[in-house]
């Protein structure tokens, strides 16, 4: 439910504020968890089974 959330209109704005998605997705996701945010961003990923948006 998220995904397209934060994908939407991802045509027009192309590639250049996907950093910055990427960075509220995984902030997301920590939240979610509840660990901290010096936690490794591969293995709150690998926890959910996700990977990062820009791949998509």
């Amino acid at each position: 439910m998220v995904v397209p959330i934060l994908l939407y209109g991802s045509d027009i704005w192309g590639f250049y504020n996907i950093k910055d998605v990427d960075k509220l997705h995984v902030r997301f996701l920590k939240n979610i968890l509840g660990v901290k945010q010096q936690t490794p961003n591969y293995a709150v990923l690998g926890e959910f089974g996700r990977f990062p948006l820009s791949i998509l």
